[in-house]
């Protein structure tokens, strides 16, 4: 945990006692926009590829409002709507999955937050460590199983299956946002926040 006291939430009791068992860590059982948080305030509050998945993102947002420190973060990772790969692959893409219920362009996405009364620090597109053996198991997965094989059987005979490398594929959505040290929404005027617009004009 890096020296940080990480807690977490979920909603189901074998993913709740994996959590405890696998990695000592404090999980509370239930839905994140109800259940209590004795710990809270805390300093960040992550979803990491869970936004696509709530059925209610403003009561989520407004929850993580709720539990946030005044200056806490507040850190969404999520499949990109708006990724070139989606426009390419069309029904064929990775993210279309069952359990992805809703997706988010990156306006759509910061509008949520915004109207939560976070201030946006950062958005980016970030990728993700592979192995040409994980490769390989996510394109025969979604798109062709005769060139995974070619991929696989390549790294294997070069003896790089299991070398990592890091691979970037514009569909994964970064946004690391903050509650205002004054633990009010951060309106903004003309683009900027309030509290900047006020020293300007004075």
């Amino acid at each position: 945990t890096l020296g940080y006291d990480v807690l977490g939430v979920e909603p189901t009791e074998e993913g709740s006692q994996r959590a405890r068992e696998r990695h000592g860590l404090t999980v509370h059982r239930g839905v994140f926009e109800h259940v209590e948080i004795p710990e809270a305030p805390v300093d960040v509050v992550s979803f990491i590829h869970v936004f696509e998945h709530l059925k209610d993102p403003r009561a989520a947002l407004a929850r993580a409002w709720e539990v946030l420190r005044p200056g806490g973060y507040l850190l969404i990772e999520l499949p990109a709507y708006d990724a070139w790969s989606r426009h390419l692959l069309g029904r064929r893409w990775r993210q279309f999955i069952s359990d992805h219920d809703r997706f988010y362009t990156g306006p759509v996405l910061a509008r949520l937050i915004k109207d939560a009364g976070f201030r946006i620090l950062e958005e980016r597109k970030v990728g993700k460590v592979m192995t040409p053996r994980l490769l390989a198991d996510r394109l025969g997965r979604y798109y062709s199983r005769a060139l995974a094989g070619g991929l696989l059987a390549a790294a294997t005979a070069l003896g790089l299956a299991n070398k990592r490398f890091a691979l970037n594929l514009g569909d994964i959505r970064l946004v690391v946002a903050r509650k205002p040290l004054g633990g009010r929404p951060d309106l903004e005027l003309d683009g900027r926040p309030e509290a900047e617009h006020l020293r300007s004009t004075r």
